[in-house]
């Protein structure tokens, strides 16, 4: 009608002068059935337009159809559209805009949709803020942070509708962005370095309860003289012990009675032993190497050389009187240099 068509119904909007001119039409949908009940001016010189969509119009599909609510500027251009619904049959077919921070939405849910769901059909309203949420996007790589502004346009440079972003200051580092070998948590999941830095294989239990675990600090380098910290923590204190780090993961039983496993396959090569350290009796003892610099210092340990995107897999051994074997095991560490 108004346009290519989009599936079986879709939805059309068009805006008439006093005259009865058409100034402009628009018409959208998915691919099954839309359509459009009601519209309000929003106040600001754009429109707020209501119905319901058996297809993701707005966002994902809850149920059999949904309801949808769209924004239009001056022109007719959608600057935003959700969908809500229930596992049931909805619909939204009034809508009511006394300015644009206060539209008022009402139609039918075929179940839960705002609260319990009372049989058959119910009614259930709404109320809308048709202002845009914008975060301060000082990087501008498309995600902001911080508490959101609303402006009753779109956002402009220098904002954006999407947050979250966990380093606002660096282009690399956004919800979603590819993680790459930098020490940072590009893709703002809470880790550092996915796929490039990882533990795996379980650690032992000493006998005052101290579990140690290993992980890294910096990024693992092969033309850096410093940089990368291997730290085994939770560590029985005033213990020697050491790091040692091999080519080839495993997994088998430090032996008979001990609940630690070797994660290392032979060979393997220690960076050096030292006290873990901490307050008597307690688990706060530590282990810890640079093992940029090790590297820099032993360039053909291992006979392997060190160059950049090589696989390694480091382990914290210490001694432990109590348990079996009489010394116990952190769980493992494998990482890739980052050249």
């Amino acid at each position: 009608m108004f346009g290519a068509s989009a599936g079986f119904y879709d939805v059309w909007v068009a805006r008439y002068n006093s005259a009865g001119t058409r100034l402009w039409a628009i018409q959208f949908g998915t691919a099954v059935f839309d359509s459009a009940y009601a519209a309000s001016m929003d106040g600001s010189g754009g429109l707020i337009v209501v119905g319901d969509t058996a297809g993701s119009l707005g966002g994902p599909t809850a149920g059999s159809s949904d309801g949808w609510i769209a924004h239009l500027d001056a022109a007719g251009n959608q600057l935003w559209t959700e969908q809500l619904g229930s596992t049931g049959g909805d619909s939204a077919r009034a809508v009511t805009a006394y300015d644009i921070q206060n539209v008022f939405v009402g139609g039918s849910a075929g179940a839960n949709l705002g609260g319990a769901h009372f049989g058959g059909t119910d009614a259930w309203i709404a109320k809308f803020d048709a202002r845009h949420a914008c975060s301060v996007d000082a990087d501008l790589d498309g995600t902001g942070a911080g508490d959101a502004l609303f402006f009753e346009s779109p956002c402009t440079i220098g904002y954006s509708s999407l947050d979250g972003d966990c380093d606002d200051a660096n282009t690399l580092v956004y919800p979603g962005a590819p993680e790459i070998c930098d020490g940072l948590d590009n893709d703002c999941n809470g880790t550092i370095d996915d796929g490039f830095l990882a533990t795996y294989c379980t650690a032992g239990t000493t006998v005052q309860g101290c579990v140690p675990s290993i992980g890294g600090d910096g990024v693992p380098s092969s033309i850096s003289g410093g940089g990368f910290d291997i730290v085994v923590s939770d560590v029985p204190t005033q213990r020697v012990g050491l790091i040692f780090y091999g080519l080839s993961p495993t997994g088998q039983s430090w032996g008979l009675g001990s609940s630690s496993y070797l994660c290392i396959f032979y060979p393997v090569l220690r960076t050096g032993a030292h006290n873990s350290g901490g307050s008597v009796g307690a688990c706060d003892g530590e282990l810890r190497v640079d093992f940029n610099a090790f590297m820099a210092a032993y360039p053909a340990a291992l006979g392997s050389p060190f160059t950049g995107g090589g696989v390694f897999y480091a382990q914290g051994w210490f001694r432990d009187p109590s348990a079996a074997k009489q010394t116990n095991l952190s769980d493992g560490l494998r990482f890739t240099l980052c050249d």
